[in-house]
């Protein structure tokens, strides 16, 4: 028996590996800027950290959205996207803060 196709076409099976990878990937960059950022944290503005904390809680919401509906519907291949682009734009997030002026 196949595995159920995704509205992409693809196995879940195939977007849940690729969702992992990802996930173990990202999780090592995330670590490592998520430390790089805590480390200047005391040279930020608090206005800037607390939006910079705000954004990143948004994020992890929409990646947990994410995870619960694919969970629900492994075949659906939406979810996928969001929780892909989401680790993207969280890493993207951290990069941007990293690089901030002191006193940003």
């Amino acid at each position: 028996m196949e595995p159920e196709a995704g509205k992409g076409g693809r196995p879940a099976s195939a977007a849940l590996a690729q969702i992992r990878a990802l996930e173990g990937a990202s999780g090592r960059d995330i670590a490592e800027l998520s430390a790089a950022l805590q480390a200047r944290r005391t040279r930020l503005a608090p206005e800037t950290v607390r939006v910079i904390e705000e954004n990143l809680r948004t994020i992890d919401r929409a990646i947990q959205e994410a995870q619960a509906a694919l969970a629900a519907d492994p075949g659906n291949q939406r979810p996928a996207h969001t929780i892909l682009a989401m680790y993207m734009r969280k890493i993207d997030l951290l990069q941007q803060a990293v690089r901030l002026p002191e006193g940003g």
